[in-house]
C-alpha cells in the first residue's frame, strides 16, 4: 500500500512540477492534490527534495536510460514515446535536471550520466564534427523530446496545441533523426567589422532588466530577492521599486524584451520572401540568429515563465503559440498535404530545437548550424507527415 501511495504522490507532484515548476510548488500543494495533509506526506518521502529525485528517477525508467547501449533509431523512438505517454515526468526531468544532488542521489546522478552519454554518443557517431557542434545538437535533441511532452499536455503546456498523435510522433521522430545526421553547416565568411562609433545610453530600467536576466538565469527567479537586483547595479534595493513595482513585474519585462526581439526578427525575415519555401528557410535563420545573439536571454525565459503568475503566463503564452501557428501556417504551404494539427506539431519542435540548439555559446557563427539542421529537421518531418497522409 505504502509503495502504491508513494507512486501517487510522485505522479502528483510530477504534474505540479511539469505545470508551475519546482520552485513554486510547496509539499503543501502537493499534498492538497493527492488528499493529504502535509504531515501525512513526510510518512512517504522526506521532502520536496527527494520527491523532485524519485519523478527524475521514474522519467529515466521510462526512458530506459541506463539498459543496454541504443542505436540512435531506438532512442528516437523510445525518448519520444516517453515524452507522449509518460509527459509530467519527463517535462520535469528534462526541465529540472540542474538540480541533481549527485551527493544525496548518486543513482539518479549516475543514471542521468547514461542517459545522456548515450545522446552524446548516438549524436557524435552520427555526425563527427566539433564539439561545439554535437553539443547544439543533443541540446536541440532534449528540446525536441521536450516539445512533445509540451504537446502532449495539451494546453498546460507551453504550445497548448495538443498531443501530436502517433503519426505525429512519428514524422517527428523521423525530423529529429534528420537533424541529428545532418552535415555540418559550411563555415561562416567572417561578418564585417561594423561596430557602432556611438550606441545610445542605458538606461537605470534597462540595467535592471539586464541584471535580473543574469541573476534569474544563474540563480532562478524565486532564489534572487529586490535587494540582489539593485546590488548588481549598484544601487539600493528599494530604489528599484523606482522601476519596476514588484519583482514580477521585473520578470515580466524580461519575457516582454525576448517576445519584442523575438516578433521583429519574423517580420523581417517574412519581408521581402518571394515564396512560402524562402520565408520557412528566413523565419528559421532569424530564430536561430536572434537565440545565439540573446542567448542569456532565451534561456532565462524558457526555464522561468512558470514563474510567471497566471494571467501573464496565459498572455505569453498565446505568444508563443502565436509564433507555432505562423511557422505551421508557411508550413502548410510548402507541403500542403500537411494536416493542421502534425503542422502545429512539427512546428512546436523546431522552434524549442531551435532555441536550444542556441543555448551553445559560439558567437554570431553558431547560428547557421544551428538553422541548418532545424531546416533538416522540418524537411524531413515535414515529408514524413506529408506521406503518411497521402498514404491514408
Amino acid at each position: 500500500m505504502a509503495g502504491a501511495q508513494t507512486e501517487r504522490i510522485v505522479g502528483a507532484a510530477a504534474h505540479l512540477f511539469a505545470r508551475k515548476g519546482f520552485a513554486a510548488v510547496s509539499m503543501t500543494d502537493i499534498a492538497d492534490s493527492v488528499n493529504l495533509t502535509a504531515g501525512n506526506l513526510y510518512r512517504y518521502l522526506t521532502g520536496k527534495t527527494a520527491l523532485l529525485h524519485e519523478v527524475f528517477a521514474a522519467a529515466l525508467t521510462v526512458c530506459e536510460a541506463d539498459r543496454r547501449p541504443r542505436g540512435l533509431d531506438d532512442l528516437v523512438a523510445v525518448s519520444v514515446d516517453a515524452a507522449a505517454t509518460d509527459t509530467a515526468v519527463v517535462m520535469t526531468y528534462l526541465r529540472e535536471r540542474s538540480l541533481i544532488d549527485a551527493e544525496a542521489y548518486p543513482d539518479v546522478a549516475r543514471r542521468d550520466r547514461v542517459f545522456v552519454e548515450q545522446w552524446r554518443a548516438a549524436v557524435e557517431d552520427a555526425a563527427p564534427g566539433p564539439a561545439p557542434d554535437i553539443e547544439a545538437r543533443l541540446y536541440a535533441t532534449l528540446g525536441a523530446i521536450d516539445a512533445v511532452a509540451q504537446l502532449a499536455a495539451g494546453p498546460g503546456g507551453a504550445g497548448g496545441a495538443g498531443g501530436a498523435g502517433v503519426h505525429g510522433r512519428r514524422s517527428i521522430g523521423a525530423g529529429l533523426k534528420a537533424m541529428i545526421e545532418a552535415p555540418p553547416a559550411p563555415a561562416a565568411a567572417p561578418a564585417p567589422d561594423r561596430s557602432p562609433t556611438w550606441r545610445p545610453p542605458v538606461t537605470r530600467r534597462q540595467q535592471i532588466i539586464d541584471a535580473s536576466v543574469t541573476l534569474f538565469g544563474e540563480r532562478g527567479y524565486h532564489s534572487v530577492r529586490v535587494s540582489d537586483v539593485g546590488k548588481a547595479v549598484g544601487i539600493a534595493g528599494p530604489s528599484v521599486y523606482e522601476h519596476f513595482r514588484t519583482k514580477h513585474d521585473i520578470l515580466l519585462a524580461t519575457f516582454d524584451r525576448c517576445a519584442g526581439l523575438l516578433a521583429n526578427a519574423s517580420l523581417t525575415a517574412l519581408d521581402g520572401a518571394e515564396g512560402p519555401a524562402e520565408a520557412m528557410d528566413r523565419l528559421v535563420r532569424a530564430l536561430a540568429a536572434t537565440g545565439v545573439a540573446n542567448r542569456e536571454a532565451m534561456t532565462m525565459a524558457s526555464r522561468e515563465i512558470h514563474s510567471l503568475d497566471e494571467t501573464h503566463f496565459e498572455r505569453v503564452n498565446q505568444f508563443v503559440v502565436d509564433t507555432d501557428e505562423l511557422w505551421a501556417a508557411v508550413l502548410r504551404e510548402v507541403w500542403p498535404a500537411l494536416p493542421a494539427r502534425t503542422s502545429r506539431s512539427i512546428a512546436r519542435t523546431a522552434v524549442q530545437m531551435t532555441m536550444h540548439g542556441a543555448r551553445v555559446p559560439g558567437g554570431p557563427g553558431r547560428a547557421g548550424e544551428v538553422a541548418a539542421t532545424t531546416l533538416a529537421f522540418l524537411t524531413a518531418a515535414a515529408t514524413h507527415a506529408a506521406a503518411v497522409e497521402n498514404d491514408e
